[in-house]
């Protein structure tokens, strides 16, 4: 709900947002946000940054949410990100970042999606690197695995890693890889 004043302020009641979709802001923003938004049910995240420079210091900020966010009412995340790197074999850090910081008790389906559609694409010089596995399992446990719907949209992943996502989602119903 979105309210005026006489000033023309603009006022928004962060109780009344549910559905939240964040694209190009820094992990430690989007945190500060959705901490003033209690009742999120569907969430999306692509293409965060890890951090940004102070405008009159050129200091780094600092992620703040260093013990992590729990989110009660979220049931629905997708996350949007880049499963290359150019210099290492390693996850995006905001990828990482997220999924070892919430916990989502209520959270009943799961997305992960590259955002680039195949490797043949402008990117196919980056090297593949591994899915953040460990990240993912450590955001299931948390979440206490109650997830129903897994989603894997042009996710890379062997045999081993599928079998071990799904031990952990012992009440899931409905698995896509596409």
């Amino acid at each position: 709900m979105l309210a005026f004043s006489e000033e023309a302020t603009l006022w928004v009641v962060f109780e009344g947002i549910t559905s939240v979709d964040i694209v190009y802001m820094t992990v430690e923003d989007v945190f500060l946000f959705l901490e003033r938004c209690p009742n999120v049910v569907e969430l999306a995240l692509e293409q965060l940054e890890t951090s940004y420079a102070d405008q009159q210091t050129g200091n780094e900020r600092s992620l703040a949410f260093s013990n992590g966010l729990t989110l009660q009412s979220v049931q629905s995340v997708k996350l949007s990100f880049l499963i290359d790197a150019y210099h290492d074999d390693t996850p995006t850090t905001f990828t990482i970042m997220i999924l070892d910081r919430l916990t989502l008790p209520s959270l009943a389906s799961l997305t992960l999606e590259n955002r680039f559609p195949s490797p043949d694409t402008v990117l196919s010089t980056l090297r593949h690197c591994p899915m953040p596995v460990d990240q993912l399992a450590g955001l299931i446990s948390r979440s206490r695995y109650n997830i129903t719907s897994l989603k894997f949209d042009n996710m890379p992943m062997s045999k081993a890693t599928l079998d071990d996502l799904l031990r952990l989602t012992p009440s899931l119903i409905d698995l896509n890889l596409a």
